[in-house]
């Protein structure tokens, strides 16, 4: 919920957390024109969920095996 967007941690993401994530991850690798790269960094709450995201073993896993 939003208590746990605010302090930066996901105990349980939905669809949004992902959605979010993906976003902040496609403006932070430069694939959105007339976005910086860095527009996200503005925004802590939004930059540590997406890092409690990312550091979710199924999202590594899923990251991996596109790799193969």
């Amino acid at each position: 919920g939003f208590a746990k967007k605010v302090l930066g941690t996901v105990q349980k993401a939905n669809v949004a957390d992902l959605c979010l994530y993906m976003t902040v991850k496609s403006v932070s690798g430069g694939s959105w024109d007339y976005i910086d790269a860095d527009y996200f960094d503005q925004f802590p709450g939004i930059k540590a969920t997406c890092e409690s995201i990312a550091d979710d073993e199924r999202v590594k896993a899923y990251y991996a095996s596109l790799e193969k």
